[in-house]
C-alpha cells in the first residue's frame, strides 16, 4: 500500500483536533492527547508530521516574535524561544498564523500563561518513535527532519523597555505591570 503524502490541513488538524478545550486545559491533557494523536500514525506519516512541525517552527524565527516573547517573559533566551515557538505551533494554525502576522494578537491570548510550556512537546515524536523501535533507529529516522536554526538580525531585538512599548504597545500595557516595573 501507497503511503499518502500528509498536507498542512491534516498536520493543522492533527494538532487542533489534539488541543483540549479551554474550560478543560491542562499542559498534561494537552500532551497527553496530542500522544495518542501520533501513536495511530504510521512510520511515514509521524515523520511527515514532525517535518511539517519543523518547517513550522523554522518559519517562526523571527525577531517580532523574539520580542513579543521577551515583553510577556520578562526576557527570553535562546532555549526559551524554543519553548516558545513550540507551544505557538501546538495551539493549533490560527494562534500560530494570527502570532507571526500580528504578535500582539497574544495580548488577547487566554493561554498565554502557557507559552513557555513548549519544552513538554519537544520530544513528542521522538517518543512515539522509541515505541516501535529501539533508540538509536528512533534517533537516526528523526534526526533528517531537524536543520539548522536561521540567523536572526540581532539589531531587530529590543531589551529596552521604551522601545518595546513603542513597537508593542498592546502587550506591553499588558504585560508591564508584572514585568517592567
Amino acid at each position: 500500500m501507497k503511503e499518502v503524502i500528509r498536507d498542512e490541513n491534516w498536520f493543522w488538524k492533527l494538532i487542533e483536533d489534539s488541543l483540549p478545550h479551554e474550560s478543560e486545559y491542562s499542559i498534561e491533557q494537552h500532551k497527553s492527547q496530542l500522544l495518542r494523536a501520533l501513536d495511530k500514525l504510521t512510520d511515514v506519516e509521524l515523520l511527515q508530521f514532525a517535518n511539517k512541525f519543523e518547517d513550522y517552527y523554522q518559519a517562526s524565527y523571527v525577531s517580532d516574535l523574539w520580542n513579543a516573547g521577551y515583553i510577556i517573559q520578562n526576557g527570553m533566551g535562546d532555549d526559551d524561544f524554543s519553548d516558545f515557538r513550540r507551544a505557538l505551533i501546538v495551539f493549533g494554525r490560527d494562534v500560530y498564523e494570527r502570532t507571526l502576522s500580528d504578535p500582539e494578537y497574544l495580548a488577547s491570548f487566554s493561554r498565554t500563561q502557557y507559552l513557555i510550556t513548549g519544552e513538554t512537546f519537544s520530544y513528542l515524536v521522538h517518543e512515539t518513535l522509541e515505541k516501535r523501535m529501539d533508540e538509536d533507529a528512533a534517533l537516526e529516522a528523526i534526526s533528517s527532519i531537524y536543520r539548522e536554526t536561521p540567523e536572526i538580525d540581532a539589531k531587530q531585538l529590543l531589551e529596552g523597555p521604551e522601545e518595546l512599548k513603542a513597537k508593542y504597545p498592546i502587550l506591553f500595557e499588558k504585560f508591564r505591570d508584572t514585568n517592567f516595573t
